[in-house]
């Protein structure tokens, strides 16, 4: 559950952290670009639903603001149908539907997809063998475990820099800042 749950809120992708030891080099800079691509990509969304609601005049800004629920709450609909993760279905004791999820999202055809999804079952199984006598205070990880420890402060440093610089306000407001710089110059 806590796992879940740090997936769901962590600003960092669990799938982004874990990208030297999960994929080979030719797809780990594939996936950090697209991810990266879609951050640009969805500023550029934000921008230009912005300028459509600049001439507003009445309470343009709740309408800037107001459309970020479209996007999001598209990405919530998409999130109610995609699978869990195989490694997850496997922690969980779901075996076979792991193997159903991996198939559908790697498939078996390559011995390098089936090879995968045996030492990553073997590795779920080595954790719960390591974790069952320890299974009262899982959350002691987070501060004992200097791997998780790392973690969690670089994703709360992320979350508090792109507050504190405000960078959020800055992209909902951009088209009427940008109308406004134009006019006090032009």
């Amino acid at each position: 559950m806590l796992q879940s749950l740090w997936q769901v809120r962590s600003p960092i992708p669990p799938l982004l952290c874990s990208l030297p030891k999960r994929f080979k080099g030719k797809y780990r800079g594939n996936l950090v670009s697209l991810y990266q691509f879609n951050i640009a990509l969805g500023e550029v969304f934000g921008y230009v639903v912005a300028a459509i609601f600049v001439n507003v005049k009445s309470g343009g800004w709740r309408y800037m603001l107001g459309s970020s629920l479209v996007f999001s709450t598209i990405m919530l609909v998409g999130m109610v149908f995609m699978p869990e993760s195989p490694r997850y279905l496997m922690h969980k004791g779901n075996p076979l539907e792991s193997l159903e999820v991996w198939k559908r999202i790697r498939g078996l055809a390559l011995p390098e997809n089936r090879k995968e999804f045996f030492v990553m079952k073997h590795a779920v199984e080595e954790e719960h063998l390591s974790t069952v006598s320890r299974k009262k205070y899982v959350w002691l990880d987070f501060f004992t475990v200097p791997r998780a420890r790392r973690s969690i402060v670089y994703a709360n440093t992320m979350v508090f820099l792109g507050q504190f610089t405000g960078i959020n306000a800055i992209m909902y407001y951009m088209a009427t800042l940008m109308n406004q710089v134009s006019t006090a110059f032009f």
